[in-house]
């Protein structure tokens, strides 16, 4: 049976590579989007579309133009597609990422959407495949590897962030209530193609640019954009096993931050650079201060992410250390490679072309 496919997030980083790859392997007549807007020339769809010359035509009639943000419209949404069928391959990846330290709607946004959504699939779906992060299994004060067991030890200092707490409620919600077959997928860091248009990459700019001498003493995990869509799009099309439910962390490489960020330096052909750590005993200090704030409801976001910073994500990785580290080395050259160029759009094909 041909099953149809709910993806949300379809505009982001990940969910535009995830749609590109899904219309390259032929599937994008099951595709149904949730988006805020149809995707314009300069959209991350329309680039992605372009660069496998995919002509972007057919996305108009799949595409439900809803706010996860306005409840009444999502839920609206849901009802339709009921319709449609009860057989749903559901790839859930649209988030709220610390919107300016805007816990409400991260709350809003990554766990109660996220739990309206997995009861909806419960109905009318046979899988949901849900990316995350490795925030919602936390970070630890120490370098310890860690893998999928180590997700019930949830370190205290990881409450302090809303982001990731928002993350391992929608988590603790789908472990608990899923009732058909179900992936979650938690990559580290990821890079990859356009990954400028991040909001949370305007540091590295600083990197390339000499704009930084301190870093946080903490490190993190790696994982290229390429291996994050196919283990969703596997996720998504592997044959549903009755209540199957299975987390995974995606990483490819695990280092300090130092070591990354000049890694991010040497893909741009640039010199490595010997940035100063800040003390690690500082993590306690600014623990200290954000919990003393928010005792008094001051929140003051620098200090949640600063805390983060100075902690370890490690996990477990198929690849070897060198390995992996060449496998993100690659990743990084191919993000900066990905330029948004002018473009302009040909309104007889809907597709997008270079200025002749």
């Amino acid at each position: 049976m041909i099953r149809p496919i709910l993806l949300t997030g379809a505009s982001g980083f990940v969910g535009s590579e995830v749609l590109c790859e899904l219309y390259r392997m032929g599937l994008g007549g099951r595709v149904h989007l949730f988006l805020r807007k149809h995707p314009d020339e300069k959209s991350l769809i329309s680039l992605r579309f372009r660069d496998a010359n995919i002509k972007t035509d057919e996305l108009t009639a799949r595409t439900h133009l809803v706010d996860l943000q306005d409840e009444k419209a999502f839920l609206k949404a849901l009802e339709d597609l009921a319709i449609i069928s009860q057989e749903w391959i559901v790839i859930h990846l649209a988030a709220v990422i610390n919107a300016k330290g805007d816990l409400k709607t991260q709350e809003e946004v990554n766990f109660k959407r996220t739990t309206q959504l997995i009861s909806w699939a419960n109905k009318n779906a046979k899988s949901f495949i849900y990316t995350s992060s490795v925030v919602a299994f936390g970070a630890t004060p120490t370098p310890i590897i860690r893998n999928e067991e180590s997700y019930p030890k949830y370190h205290f200092l990881n409450k302090l962030d809303g982001y990731s707490l928002s993350k391992r409620k929608a988590h603790d919600e789908i472990l608990k209530t899923s009732k058909i077959n179900t992936c979650i997928l938690c990559p580290g860091i990821i890079h990859g193609a356009y990954e400028h248009a991040k909001s949370s990459r305007t540091h590295l700019k600083k990197i390339l640019e000499d704009k930084v001498n301190w870093l946080p003493s903490g490190g993190g995990a790696f994982v290229s954009l390429e291996y994050v869509a196919s283990e969703i799009i596997l996720s998504a099309l592997n044959e549903p096993l009755d209540s199957e439910l299975k987390v995974k962390v995606l990483a490819e490489a695990c280092l300090p931050y130092t070591n990354y960020l000049n890694l991010y330096r040497e893909s741009a052909g640039l010199k490595t650079k010997n940035f100063k750590k800040i003390p690690h005993f500082f993590l306690w200090f600014a623990a200290a201060i954000y919990s003393l704030l928010k005792l008094f409801k001051i929140e003051i976001s620098i200090f949640s992410k600063l805390i983060q910073a100075q902690m370890f994500y490690y996990f477990e990785t198929l690849s070897t250390q060198e390995e992996g580290i060449q496998i993100i080395f690659k990743a990084m050259k191919e993000s900066l490679n990905s330029k948004i160029p002018a473009v302009e759009l040909d309104q007889t094909t809907n597709t997008l072309n270079q200025p002749k």
